[in-house]
């Protein structure tokens, strides 16, 4: 009879670790197959918003590209007089010094500021001509520079020393500076090249709006200089019809006959003008941090239509040209257009740039067996490991931060290393606290602001949070408390102390009585084959001394309870009034699938 009673036992249990097994395969796959499901689904949104944004941008660039085609010619087509004139500087008493609002002295010069030109495309070639030649040999090699080096449709200019201006189009030729001194040197003769690259002083964070002076010397101007103890007048003259002059020679054809290249690239001139102009934020201007590869693509329909609206000689601009053009000549086209479009370009790409980094960050779990801590999140940020990279941080804050929302608040789940258990154990706490030590995290500066971990997991919060925790779940969106026993790896097995907890099971607590050894070692061990499975009984041991607090389990704090098994109520103290109540309390401990744990500071949360 106890024979059948043990092979039905062990059928149950075997019965009911096979249906375990199978739904959790079930779920597994259920799950495997909703990931491809909606990868599936993602993909298709994806392409179909591409497809709907391609179509967008060749209709625009369709009407933008001869468009900016027109503005472009109007400004080209303008007089380099008509250009400055509102560029203009004056200075006195044969100086440089600007002359003040309200002061009256003889105005001897006129100086160009080219960051003050409307359209920002004129810039200056300066070829300074070594001043210990003489005269003649000075006169000689500008005039071969002019006959040799520089097309007919430059307006030039004899400056003090007998060097020599020419002034021509930049034609979006990208230069790294707005005043490149030095960028060609030659026998007696260096080159430094003068245009509007950039309108602002560098800045932190907020939107820049001081400009940069960068100005040049006009002809029909005199200074006056000491030299041999000698005071001579110096003066810029014009060789040709300066002011008069229109369509003017390109840079870029300029340093082609010249077979020199020193443009930077496009996107790296970008980034230079958003972190000086914008702080790499979209402003009222609509100007973003980065072109979008859709607009900075032209279709096929576009070229052909600009292509027949350019003309001979004019090379095609690309996108961010074309908008400057629009933004400065066609401003009501710029605003109804061009900006509602940029603007969503940014915020797209903003996305995209937020889920790309996302999608690169490693999504760990909580691993109890892994010895990365807090700590080593801080040895970390002071050695200088995560390359001011936020997401980088967040990375390894997932190994030991988890959030889940609890009946009063966010509850926060951390990763501890516990010295008295000489291990790593789950510990939960308040936002107030866990802010505590996340803040004493710092990494890098940012303006007058310390970037710590608290900007990493807020900025990545969605990432650490759990849509709630169990004991034990197959559900990667559940936090699983349980992470297997609680153990210490031993290099060698001692036989004999296994013995005397088996000895202590069968003499004293089994009495010896074999079928009651045998039950109690079915009952360990379907703790430990059936984790998360609650047991259909507990065994009850009584005894007579050493009386505890049975507050500890059913009192108002009752941590003591949290993350257990299996727990055993030895010889409590139990009498009075609540005698009863507490009973009932344990009973619905033992029967209950759940029940909620309270905390000093920490928000209330139910467990298993």
């Amino acid at each position: 009879m106890d024979k059948l009673l043990e092979q039905q036992e062990l059928a149950r249990i075997k019965s009911e670790q096979d249906e375990f097994d199978a739904q959790k395969k079930e779920v597994e796959e259920q799950e495997f197959t909703r990931h491809i499901r909606e990868d599936i689904d993602q993909k298709k949104l994806k392409e179909q918003e591409k497809q709907e944004q391609q179509i967008e941008m060749d209709q625009l660039l369709e009407k933008l590209i001869p468009v900016a085609a027109q503005m472009k010619e109007e400004t080209v087509s303008k007089t380099i007089m008509e250009r400055v004139k509102n560029a203009m500087v004056n200075t006195v008493n044969y100086t440089k010094i600007g002359q003040k609002e309200g002061e009256k002295k003889q105005v001897t010069s006129k100086l160009i500021d080219s960051t003050l030109v409307g359209d920002g495309d004129l810039c200056v070639i300066d070829f300074d001509i070594n001043k210990k030649l003489s005269i003649e040999e000075t006169d000689q090699i500008r005039q071969n520079i002019i006959d040799n080096m520089l097309p007919a449709n430059v307006g030039l200019i004899k400056t003090a020393h007998g060097g020599l201006h020419a002034y021509c189009n930049r034609d979006g030729y990208t230069l790294p500076s707005n005043r490149y001194v030095k960028c060609i040197v030659l026998d007696n003769n260096e080159i430094d090249i003068f245009g509007q690259m950039f309108k602002y002083k560098e800045h932190g964070v907020m939107e820049q709006k001081e400009l940069v002076q960068n100005r040049i010397v006009g002809p029909n101007s005199s200074f006056r200089e000491t030299k041999n103890n000698k005071r001579e007048t110096l003066k810029y003259e014009a060789i040709n019809d300066w002011a008069n002059m229109t369509h003017l020679a390109s840079l870029r054809e300029i340093l082609d006959s010249w077979n020199v290249d020193i443009e930077i690239p496009f996107k790296d001139y970008v980034d230079k003008v958003n972190i000086r102009e914008f702080g790499w934020q979209i402003t009222d201007e609509g100007t973003i941090d980065k072109m979008s590869d859709e607009i900075a693509q032209l279709t096929v329909n576009a070229e052909k239509n600009y292509g027949e609206a350019s003309f001979s000689g004019e090379r095609k601009p690309n996108p961010w040209i074309l908008t400057k053009i629009l933004r400065y000549h066609n401003k009501d086209y710029y605003e109804q257009t061009t900006k509602p479009l940029l603007k969503q370009n940014y915020e797209v790409k903003k996305q995209q740039k937020i889920s790309d980094t996302v999608q690169q960050i490693e999504k760990h779990e909580i691993d109890l067996k892994d010895p990365f801590t807090l700590i080593d999140v801080s040895s970390k940020a002071l050695n200088g490991k995560y390359e001011n990279k936020l997401e980088l941080v967040a990375q390894d804050l997932l190994k030991v931060i988890k959030v889940v929302r609890c009946q009063n608040g966010w509850c926060f789940i951390i990763k501890e290393y516990d010295c008295i258990a000489g291990k790593n154990t789950i510990k939960y706490k308040s936002k107030t606290a866990i802010y505590d030590q996340l803040r004493s995290i710092r990494f890098w500066q940012d303006g007058k602001k310390h970037i710590t971990a608290i900007d990493a997991l807020e900025q990545y919060h969605s990432l650490f949070e759990k849509i709630g925790m169990k004991f034990i779940s197959n559900n990667e969106g559940i936090f699983s408390i349980y992470q297997g026993f609680k153990y210490m790896q031993l290099d060698e097995v001692d036989q004999t102390k296994i013995e005397q907890f088996l000895g202590l099971v069968k003499d004293t607590i089994a009495a010896n009585d074999e079928l009651i050894y045998e039950y109690l070692l079915n009952w360990f061990s379907f703790i430990a084959q059936n984790i998360g499975k609650r047991l259909k009984l507990q065994l009850y041991f009584k005894y007579y001394k050493n009386i505890t607090d049975i507050d500890d389990f059913v009192g108002k704090f009752n941590t003591a309870i949290e993350n257990k098994m299996s727990a055993i109520a030895n010889e409590m103290k139990n009498f009075g009034e609540s005698r009863m109540s507490n009973m009932d309390a344990l009973k619905s401990i033992n029967t209950e699938s759940t029940f909620v744990i309270n905390e000093k500071y920490v928000p209330k949360h139910e467990v298993e």
